[in-house]
């Protein structure tokens, strides 16, 4: 068994307003994989959400519905909030199908 940590990023439109938001999950996950039975289990065992959007008609993201300290240095200050910003605008930059 092995545990890891990630970051899923979705971008949706959560209210319907043709405003894009980005959902930040940062996760902590189980993985297994048995050889002999050719068996793979894979779950999430705890995880911690953030929805990212944009205020008063901004082009960025300044927005965030929790905070907590995400760069782990013990507070919960405009740092933490401004990587989930950063976050955001980089991901939305990318241009995903559905094909892909």
């Amino acid at each position: 068994m092995e545990t890891s940590k990630g970051i899923l990023l979705t971008v949706l439109d959560v209210n319907k307003d043709g405003v894009q938001e980005v959902k930040i999950e940062f996760v902590t996950r189980e993985t297994d994989f048995d050889l002999g039975s050719g068996s793979f289990s894979d779950t999430i065992v705890d995880s911690y959400a953030v929805l990212v959007s944009k205020k008063n008609g901004s082009t960025t993201f300044n927005k965030a519905s929790a905070h907590g300290d995400i760069d782990q240095n013990g507070d919960i200050d405009m740092e933490d909030e401004q990587l989930l910003f950063d976050l955001a605008n980089t991901v939305i930059k990318f241009k995903v199908s559905s094909g892909n």
